[in-house]
Parts: structure tokens; C-alpha cells; sequence
């Protein structure tokens, strides 16, 4: 919320009763979730699990992303997700449009990335990628992103972090 005045911040909870309430409404058998990229504190009681928005696939994002949850979950809010595919992967010209690989899924680099954010999102509350190219869902074009994805990931590491989590619970 960097450069948000204090009267945006409070209109990001106004936001989530409305669509929350409809839809118990509708079904209240169901949990309503919405990904607003805003978040203000008591927004997960309706349900809301904040993400970052859409970000550039280049190898400094992640990196932020990181630092960004991180000031986030000092809120006390831990429901806040990132965008996990690197939404806008090539070059356009749009001042948003700044990534790194204009070739898409045939960049071996960009499907690289690709995968050490799904292994990155493995840890967030909620996993759901979000890309503008393909693949958008697993098929026999997207194997090979598969068979990156069983490269190792530091399984001391992912020890080490799953410990801390349960002791934390």
C-alpha cells in the first residue's frame, strides 16, 4: 500500500463485505475467497487473501516479492499470496510490460523462472498461478516444464523451514 493515502487504506475493507456477503447468500454452505491486490487489516475475516497483483517475469522480481510479503505478514496478516507465473514476460509498450523473455515458454530461462516460483509459491497460503502466456494449465505442450520442475529444491532447506512452520503452530 506504498504511497496509498490513509482514506484508500480504509476503503480496501469497505471492498470485501459486499461480494462476501452476496455470496454466503447465495451459498452459505460455501467459504467465499476473494485475491484483492489491496489489503487492510481485517479484510481475511470476509475471506480476502491478498495478493501482490500482477508482476514482470524477471529474475529481481521474486526477490521482492519476498521482501514484500514479509512487510505484509508484519500486519499479522499471513493470507497474502504473489503472483506466481511473472504475469508480463516479454517487452511491450506499456510501462508495465518490462520482462525479461520475449520468446515466452521457449526461453529456457523463462521456464526456469517459471518453475523456481511455483517451488517458491509451495510455501504461500494460497498456490494459484497467473500468467498472461500459456501454459495456462498442464498438457503435453508443457512437459518440459514438468520435467523441470523435478529438479531439486535444497531438501535440507525445505526441512529446515517446515520444522519452524509446525513448531509455530
Amino acid at each position: 500500500m506504498t504511497g496509498c493515502s490513509a482514506a484508500a487504506r480504509g476503503c480496501a475493507l469497505l471492498h470485501t463485505p459486499g461480494p462476501h456477503e452476496g455470496r454466503r447468500g447465495a451459498d452459505p454452505h460455501r467459504r467465499p475467497v476473494a485475491l484483492p491486490r489491496s489489503g487492510s487489516p481485517g479484510r481475511q475475516r470476509r475471506g480476502a487473501v491478498t495478493r501482490s497483483g500482477d508482476v514482470t517475469a524477471t529474475r529481481a522480481t521474486p526477490r521482492a516479492q519476498i521482501a514484500d510479503g514479509l512487510d505484509f505478514r508484519t500486519t499479522g496478516n499471513l493470507r497474502r499470496r504473489c503472483g506466481i507465473g511473472g504475469f508480463f514476460v516479454d517487452r511491450k509498450e506499456q510501462r508495465f510490460w518490462r520482462g525479461d523473455f520475449p520468446a515466452d515458454c521457449d526461453d529456457v530461462g523463462h521456464r526456469e523462472l517459471y518453475v523456481r516460483r511455483l517451488q517458491f509459491a509451495a510455501f504461500m497460503p494460497m498456490f494459484r498461478s497467473h500468467a498472461t502466456q500459456p501454459p495456462y494449465s498442464p498438457d503435453l505442450s508443457t512437459d518440459h516444464i514438468s520435467r523441470l520442475g523435478n529438479l531439486p529444491l535444497a531438501p535440507e532447506y525445505i526441512y529446515q523451514l517446515n520444522h519452524g512452520f509446525l513448531s509455530n503452530l
